[in-house]
């Protein structure tokens, strides 16, 4: 099969031209990162694992970039230069990355909202902060609808 042809059976994003072998090891990557949502560091039930008490703490982008330099340091002295330990770093790197990001947003989003508080009680007082958000449907008694079902 030439290369034109081979490029043809692949999507647009898989045409790329990775000079340095660079696709092979990131669909590897993805791989491993893929495989570690039901790894042994999850509960019984494979839907909470030892990232999400990092999150939950606060801990998670530098417990992550922590975790990367131990595999980097570790990377030729157990079992030669296992790749696996490069891979577990840029995972951990990856994770980092996420985390920040998201902290990120939602930094954003909590001045935006504080902002909006702010503006609204300057408007019409603090009282404005016990009024429901969202919409919220009463019956003709007053009731809301949510505490009859």
């Amino acid at each position: 099969m030439s290369n034109i042809q081979e490029k043809c059976n692949h999507s647009n994003r898989d045409i790329f031209d990775w000079k340095y072998g660079e696709g092979p090891v990131l669909e590897e990557l993805v791989e491993h990162l893929k495989s570690t949502y039901k790894s042994h560091y999850t509960n019984d039930q494979n839907d909470i694992q030892t990232i999400d008490v990092f999150a939950y703490r606060g801990t998670l982008a530098t417990t992550s970039i922590d975790n990367a330099i131990k595999y980097l340091m570790r990377y030729g002295k157990k079992k030669g230069k296992n790749e696996l330990d490069l891979i577990k770093a840029i995972h951990y790197l990856i994770l980092a990355i996420a985390f920040e990001r998201k902290q990120e947003l939602v930094a954003t989003i909590t001045a935006q909202a504080t902002a909006d508080l702010e503006l609204a009680n300057s408007k019409y007082g603090r009282a404005v902060e016990t009024v429901p958000q969202g919409e919220a449907n009463y019956t003709s008694e007053g009731i809301l609808e949510e505490e009859i079902k």
